[in-house]
């Protein structure tokens, strides 16, 4: 049984009152238990007296003493031996919640990756669609802040514990090491962070782990991209095949008016005829309207075509002897002396043919009985560069016969903000398209109309002659001359002025002409080397081709001319989407992982040296001042009331295993 020392009071009241007159005394009591062992304990006397609670007989007084029956319980919670042996047992809530947390926040670091990376290239929809993800992606954001600061606190508080064993604080110092975490006026406590270096670090690294999580929400941002979406919808397209849109380019009239239906052709439409003005002079297809600002679709057709070809013996004697008869214009007194360019359209009718024995006439389009006479042909004349072995070049006449075909077209229209790129993918000509010579009974003798109103047109801007002229009556003035040049015809106004095949004329022209800064032996006048950059410096068969295929796809532009089909279109509208620049996420959340996983690993060792859990709940505050001899120092009538006392503040404590005790070296 338990001997108590003399100097415990003589009853309960004595033994209260007499508390604190030996609060710093502690004995050492031998006890027989319940179970018959006999045990050694170190007590303080303020531990000794609610013991003596449950004593049976009279009260404890003088120097007698006293037996006590202890239970069990009592027993196995007093401290045998040390008292400043640590009590093993990791409780497991902690350290499991620790990782947990850690886990957690890199579980929402991945997700918002993983989220943001979902969302690259996506629509952004409507203001709620946008908030919604802006919510998601900030609720990631902060789950990560909160779950790594509650992981690294909990870390902290270890780490706390283990260095309280080993440091000594004040109260004050003890005040701020404890709020480290949640208030940064405790890093103004230089005590703290002199004593408790770890901690502090790890307190330090708590507060910045939240500047991740507003970096990282900054990763995703909208941009302006094109989207492609294919709709089938209305395009312009040519449609000069169809007999019933043969009324829109050619102008007939009934051969008969008892039979209406027989019409005899006669002119193109004047809307095909400005068409086709407006195509040869720039040498492109005119602006077509697209069926949206940014579009990209295919179209195939049946359109005319102009191919040339040298011309056949046969057709280059009857184009020498067309020239040779315009040698002599309307005024007798002027004679062409040389003829750089000439070009018309034959006479091929049966009966022109017939009625000058087999003579190629030249049609007149300027009269209007002159359609029952002519050709869907171009026959040109004019005179080519060739190179000579030596590398020098001569110029020797050229002839083109140039014909009308009916042609299947694959183009590919591409617009860009409205602005167009036309790329002609093929051309596969089908057959010649004759000329209608008689009154029309059939429907392709109206696609014939059509197509030859086509060629008529193109025909205007290329028929007529460039050469030069002598006055064969005048006398030529002093230092004068009679010769001159003289360019009469439409192609002038269109872009084949610049074709190579004319070349020689402007050379010859700027020798007897030359230039008042000039010698006559520069290469090109700089408008001549517009109208060459305009032509590209190519020849004229490949340049009429070209412009008759430009003249076709031009028909779209023209309502008239181009009724709506149905065509797969891709469209790549301007839209809001998602964009993501992971790398500053990777950056902030990578550093606040690592910072974070540091102070688990070191909370981990905290756990491990500690050999037990910590928090720094209120029952756990009140279980390390457990010791009577901290119940002097506040006199308070309201416990914890601020300000702290200032000698209060400023006593030295040190945990023990019995709580927080007042560090000796203060006390003696």
């Amino acid at each position: 049984m338990p001997h108590f020392p003399e100097k415990i009071g003589s009853n309960m009241s004595e033994r209260s009152d007499s508390c604190s007159d030996f609060h710093k005394e502690f004995e050492e009591i031998d006890i027989d238990d319940v179970t018959g062992k006999k045990r050694s304990i170190r007590l303080s006397q303020k531990e000794i007296l609610p013991m003596s609670l449950g004593v049976h007989g009279d009260n404890f007084h003088g120097d007698k003493k006293k037996s006590m029956r202890l239970s069990r319980q009592q027993i196995k919670n007093m401290h045998f031996g040390d008292p400043d042996g640590p009590e093993r047992g990791i409780y497991w809530f902690s350290p499991t919640s620790m990782i947990l947390s850690y886990l957690v926040g890199l579980a929402a670091a991945v997700g918002q990756h993983v989220f943001y990376s979902k969302l690259v290239g996506t629509y952004v929809g409507t203001i709620n669609d946008q908030q919604r993800v802006l919510r998601y992606g900030t609720t990631l954001a902060f789950v990560h802040q909160i779950a790594l600061v509650s992981s690294v606190s909990i870390a902290y508080t270890q780490i706390l514990w283990r260095s309280l064993r080993r440091a000594n604080l004040s109260i004050r110092g003890l005040d701020a090491a404890f709020g480290a975490h949640t208030s940064l006026l405790s890093f103004l406590n230089w005590e703290m962070i002199a004593n408790v270096k770890l901690p502090s670090i790890v307190a330090l690294i708590a507060w910045t782990l939240p500047i991740a999580s507003l970096v990282a929400p900054a990763t995703l941002s909208i941009g302006l991209t094109m989207q492609d979406r294919s709709v089938m919808t209305n395009v312009f397209s040519t449609n000069i095949s169809d007999v019933n849109q043969a009324h829109r380019y050619a102008y007939a009239v009934p051969s008969n008016l008892s039979l209406p239906d027989e019409k005899t052709y006669l002119r193109p439409r004047t809307v095909l005829t400005r068409l086709v003005v407006a195509s040869s002079t720039t040498a492109t297809i005119l602006p077509i309207t697209p069926p949206f600002t940014n579009a990209t679709y295919e179209v195939n057709f049946y359109g005319p075509v102009v191919k040339c070809k040298d011309a056949s013996r046969d057709v280059a004697d009857q184009i020498q002897a067309a020239t040779e008869r315009t040698r002599f214009v309307a005024d007798q007194s002027l004679m062409q002396i040389q003829n750089s360019y000439f070009g018309f359209v034959p006479d091929l009718s049966r009966e022109g043919l017939l009625a000058n024995n087999g003579v190629v006439q030249v049609a007149n389009h300027s009269d209007a009985s002159g359609a029952l006479y002519g050709s869907n042909e171009l026959w040109l004349g004019f005179n080519r560069y060739f190179d000579n072995p030596d590398g020098s070049f001569t110029s020797r006449p050229h002839k083109l016969q140039c014909q009308l075909w009916n042609t299947s077209y694959q183009v590919d229209f591409r617009f860009v903000q409205g602005i167009q790129s036309i790329t002609l993918k093929a051309l596969r000509p089908l057959n010649l398209v004759p000329y209608p010579t008689g009154p029309s009974r059939t429907d392709q003798d109206e696609m014939d109309m059509a197509y030859t109103s086509f060629m008529w047109t193109l025909s205007d801007q290329l028929i007529g002659s460039i050469g030069f002229y002598s006055n064969i009556t005048a006398k030529p003035s002093s230092g004068g001359s009679n010769t001159f040049s003289q360019i009469s015809t439409s192609l002038q106004e269109t872009a084949l002025l610049g074709s190579s095949d004319l070349q020689s004329f402007f050379d010859y022209n700027r020798v007897l002409y030359p230039s008042k800064k000039g010698t006559g032996t520069e290469k090109v006048s700089d408008q001549r080397a517009a109208d060459i950059a305009l032509a590209r410096n190519r020849t004229f068969d490949v340049l009429i081709e070209e412009l008759s295929a430009n003249i076709t796809v031009s028909m779209m532009s023209s309502e008239l001319l181009s009724p709506p089909v149905l065509a797969n279109v891709t469209t790549n509208d301007p839209i809001n989407v998602y964009l993501y620049d992971p790398k500053n996420l990777y950056l902030s959340y990578g550093i606040a992982l690592l910072l974070a996983l540091i102070a688990i690993i070191l909370g981990a060792l905290a756990y491990v040296s500690n050999g037990v859990s910590h928090d720094n709940s209120f029952s756990s505050i009140v279980r390390a001042t457990r010791n009577p001899e901290l119940l002097d120092f506040d006199q308070r009538r309201v416990p914890g009331a601020l300000p702290l006392d200032k000698n209060l503040g400023q006593t030295v404590l040190r945990l023990r295993k019995n709580g927080f005790v007042i560090w000796q070296d203060q006390k003696h």
